[in-house]
């Protein structure tokens, strides 16, 4: 891997992550016990991020067979295969499984 590649995963893993620290300090982490937080972050959080990288590329090999259909088609396999892997990475309070992507509580 050359430098310029290194780079452009760090910035990107960087970008990634913001949004996961914006939103944990602002969360209610009160219902929240040790063991369910030690499990999200050792498993539940890699495993979404798996998830979510496996559902991007799936997107993006399928992306040129959607797109001579219906363009809601694209917008909700977009939204099945990238956007609520990524929320449920990215957005989730930290312990809590049951949260769902509308669900901003």
């Amino acid at each position: 891997m050359n430098r310029r590649s290194a780079i452009v995963i760090t910035v990107l893993i960087a970008l990634l992550l913001t949004p996961g620290a914006a939103s944990a300090a602002t969360q209610d982490v009160s219902s929240a016990t040790y063991e369910s937080v030690v499990v999200d972050a050792l498993i539940a959080r890699p495993l979404g991020l798996v998830s979510t990288a496996f559902g991007s590329a799936v997107f993006a090999l399928t992306y040129p067979f959607t797109i001579c259909g219906d363009k809601a088609d694209i917008a909700h396999n977009a939204r099945i295969l990238v956007f609520e892997p990524a929320a449920y990475t990215f957005s989730r309070p930290w312990g809590q499984f049951d949260w769902q992507p509308g669900n901003r509580e």
